[in-house]
């Protein structure tokens, strides 16, 4: 007799796998460059460590595989994480990372979040929506203004920001 179940549970027991395999990777990033994750990464550039975000990059790239985490997107994650070492390389060498507020991007969104009543775009795009035009461009100005706060944007600024003055000017008709 067949075990109806079993389809489910082999199911089951390869999402715990994949579970435990990203959860063992993050403790592997850890003890090798005690970076857990991408934001910690982000974070390690912003305080001019990039030879070790660099180092953290490369292990993943040599060890893709052990990696779970960043199957579903590697081509844009991998893309995005060289993106903001090169930005971030040309900020530290123009003495600008110096002026940058080091900080992470929950906290970033945390900020805007209390100043403005949402954290990102997604929130912005729903303040349109809503005909809540000033908010949203007030969100939007804040952000141009403290642009070095916002290291969620650097790494697309120009397209980031047209794309939301965009929208924007949309709104507004």
């Amino acid at each position: 007799m067949i075990n109806e179940n079993s389809f489910l549970n082999k199911n089951q027991e390869k999402k715990m796998e994949k579970k435990r395999t990203k959860e063992v990777a993050q403790q592997e990033l850890i003890e090798e460059f005690n970076l857990r994750k991408t934001s910690d990464f982000q974070l390690a550039l912003q305080n001019g460590e990039i030879e070790l975000a660099q180092e953290w990059l490369n292990y993943i790239m040599e060890n893709k595989e052990n990696f779970p985490q960043y199957e579903a997107t590697w081509e844009s994650w991998l893309s995005d994480r060289q993106k903001e070492i090169k930005l971030y390389q040309q900020l530290k060498n123009d003495g600008l990372l110096e002026e940058m507020e080091h900080r992470t991007k929950e906290v970033a969104q945390a900020e805007l979040q209390k100043e403005f009543g949402f954290r990102d775009t997604k929130g912005f795009r729903l303040a349109l929506e809503q005909g809540d035009i000033n908010t949203a461009k007030n969100w939007l100005n804040y952000i141009v203004e403290n642009k070095l706060k916002f290291p969620q944007y650097l790494v697309t600024w120009e397209s980031w920001l047209s794309d939301r003055k965009q929208e924007l000017a949309k709104a507004e008709k």
